[in-house]
């Protein structure tokens, strides 16, 4: 075996589809040593589940190390900027990479119950937590992938429920649909809410202003056009292609958000498996 794997794949079962994009599988049998990489925000937020390894935040970041604990539940949720991870060596964890408002059709409790901390990563509560332990020691104890999948998604159908802020579904909608380019008065506007009360529901449901969720959609689809290229496009082709003014506006609204110039940044990011996980390992 790697000493070092990361694999993806998607659920099977139709009633999924819609919410999760993915899982992936992680995992390090390096004796010592960490995995670093950097994290960028996107839209798409994932359920982390470490096996003996507990999440501390720190700024700018989070390091995961080991622990007696049998598993650790976290939810990233919207990131407003790049952030850090690091995880000490040998490790084992599983990720649940849902789509926009994903998670929320398995949940009965508003996002902001389960997950105190607007930002960063942080543990989860509640009782999705609870009725998912049981299933996490055959997950991780299964070698094969399809076999995990299946146990994953046997276990997500079972725990679908209705989500129903449909204002707030309009919003995510829109701002996808919009690029990442309507104003959040005019959003208001037209999901029939004031500005007040999207942002209740944005924090409440996506712990994220909305102004920060337009502008990780934004970022999203400027940085998957990179990636998605065979031939790398130039900087102007990449802020015209994603409907930034020029490319000084896009080289402003990238640094922005990663704290770094595009030209250098975006050469150093990596797709990491099979699907949109893009990280740059340090």
């Amino acid at each position: 075996m790697e000493k070092d794997s990361f694999s993806t794949a998607k659920p099977v079962a139709d009633s999924l589809i819609p919410y999760i994009d993915y899982y992936y599988f992680h995992e390090s049998n390096h004796d010592e040593g960490a995995y670093a990489f950097v994290f960028y925000p996107n839209t798409h937020n994932a359920l982390t589940i470490y096996k003996n390894s507990v999440i501390e935040n720190h700024p700018g970041g989070s390091v995961a190390v080991p622990s007696d604990r049998s598993f650790f539940v976290c939810y990233t949720a919207i990131q407003p900027e790049a952030f850090q991870v690091r995880i000490q060596r040998p490790f084992s964890k599983i990720g649940i990479v849902f789509k926009p408002l994903g998670f929320n059709h398995f949940i009965s409790e508003k996002l902001s119950e389960l997950v105190p901390e607007k930002h960063g990563v942080g543990e989860l509560g509640g009782d999705f937590k609870k009725k998912m332990l049981p299933i996490l020691q055959k997950v991780f104890q299964e070698t094969n992938t399809d076999r995990k999948v299946k146990l994953l998604d046997t276990f997500l159908a079972s725990e679908q429920t209705a989500f129903e802020e449909e204002q707030l579904k309009k919003a995510v909608d829109l701002s996808i649909c919009s690029k990442g380019n309507i104003p959040v008065n005019k959003l208001a506007t037209e999901v029939g809410v004031s500005r007040r009360t999207l942002g209740r529901l944005f924090l409440e449901h996506c712990r994220c202003s909305p102004k920060t969720y337009l502008n990780v959609v934004k970022f999203r689809r400027a940085l998957k056009l990179y990636m998605d290229a065979t031939d790398k496009p130039r900087l102007i082709d990449v802020a015209t292609e994603t409907d930034f003014y020029d490319q000084s506006e896009f080289i402003h609204h990238f640094k922005k958000l990663t704290g770094y110039n595009p030209g250098k940044e975006l050469k150093e990011i990596l797709l990491i498996g099979e699907q949109d996980t893009f990280w740059k390992i340090q």
